[in-house]
């Protein structure tokens, strides 16, 4: 929540002009006296700074910049290990279900383990065969992983929900 005007408690404030000129240290009375003096607003920009730094807006600039903002529901995101030595059955049932996850507007995070080692070494090239056939299969409900990384030994992809078909809510 954004404090303005007399909702602000420090006792001094960074002031910052309409402009965005710093004006300097200022007791939060003298600056509420400005902002008021020239029909303006006193906004808490950044609280957690010593002192708080406020900005003088124009109030309508303020009620835009309130509209613009829109509260964004977090993406859940369901991860799905797929260890090497899998079964086809196995593998058409994890597939199914992290489609069903995307198709539901969620994000699907697809985690390999693979050694790194000792006569297993190859693993890290069955890891990435393994992902390419997973791509494939989840295609059709999600985008391509934009960057896949190696962690601690696995292979992780990030699939999300393709965009512009919101599913309904009822679906949900």
């Amino acid at each position: 929540m954004v404090r303005r005007n007399e909702q602000i408690e420090a006792p001094e404030v960074l002031l910052i002009g309409v402009d965005g000129e710093r004006i300097g240290v200022v007791p939060t009375p003298d600056a509420l006296d400005r902002a008021r003096a020239d029909g303006l607003v006193l906004i808490e920009v950044q609280p957690t700074a010593c002192p708080p730094v406020c900005r003088l807006m124009n109030a309508e600039e303020l009620t835009t910049r309130e509209a613009r903002e829109v509260d964004v529901e977090p993406l859940e995101i369901r991860t799905i290990r797929f260890p090497l030595g899998l079964s086809e059955t196995d593998f058409r049932l994890k597939t199914r279900h992290g489609s069903a996850f995307l198709d539901q507007g969620g994000a699907v995070e697809i985690r390999i383990p693979f050694h790194t080692g000792g006569r297993r070494s190859g693993e890290r090239a069955s890891a990435r065969t393994l992902l390419e056939r997973i791509q494939e299969a989840l295609l059709p409900a999600g985008n391509k992983p934009h960057r896949t990384r190696y962690e601690a030994g696995e292979l992780i992809a990030l699939f999300n929900p393709r965009k512009g078909e919101c599913p309904d809510v009822d679906q949900r």
